[in-house]
């Protein structure tokens, strides 16, 4: 994991929102997310301070505002260690998961084949997009796993499912370029914050009975 304090200092510096050229498509989330926010992000960005220095979001999950914004300064983070992983490759390697993911078909054996392998043994490519595979293709893009943290949500029966945008994909990586990405708790990250920073966040949803407890 990259130390957390990599590449930080307590200067500030200032990011403008919105600062790519009006003629750039931004990009969306790349991943299906309950409770994501991008319906809200005309909400957000009426919130959103109109320059601050570095911008934090300590519970990544689709990162809706992050690609909404598209901050120059920014400490992504989460403590799911394979959503950062993906996130890392599709910003250092998009054409290799573009690739990769091509050649996957949707369908509820394919799914289960998927969801079988062990993540630890795959190579870096094949690791991430094994993550988005399984999010795309998983009842209701529910991250989910069981008390051996192995991803158990079964899949989800939308046979059309797109499992690959190439275009956004590639427009993702670009605005993650200068991203740090840590999986890391968020108190931690937090810590590293400092005055005239924005920090975004969205934590999951606590649970309402014994056995609604689930990662989202």
């Amino acid at each position: 994991m990259e130390q957390l304090s990599q590449g930080l200092d307590n200067t500030p510096h200032q990011t403008y929102l919105f600062n790519w050229r009006e003629d750039d498509l931004r990009p969306k989330p790349f991943l299906k997310w309950a409770g994501g926010k991008s319906r809200l992000l005309p909400a957000l960005h009426r919130c959103a301070p109109k320059k601050f220095g570095c911008y934090f979001e300590p519970f990544l999950w689709g990162g809706a505002l992050f690609f909404g914004l598209c901050p120059q300064n920014a400490v992504l983070s989460d403590s799911n260690d394979e959503l950062i992983h993906c996130y890392r490759i599709v910003r250092d390697r998009p054409e290799e998961v573009i690739e990769r993911l091509s050649k996957l078909k949707v369908s509820e054996e394919e799914f289960y084949k998927i969801r079988a392998m062990r993540s630890e043994v795959l190579s870096a490519v094949a690791r991430a997009a094994r993550f988005i595979y399984l999010n795309k293709t998983c009842f209701n893009g529910l991250y989910r796993v069981n008390k051996n943290g192995l991803f158990n949500t079964p899949f989800g029966r939308n046979r059309i499912a797109s499992l690959v945008d190439r275009a956004n994909l590639r427009r993702a990586s670009r605005a993650l370029q200068e991203a740090r990405l840590q999986c890391a708790d968020y108190s931690a990250v937090l810590q590293c914050a400092v005055a005239g920073d924005f920090i975004y966040s969205d934590p999951p949803y606590l649970p309402i009975s014994t056995y609604s407890h689930f990662s989202n």
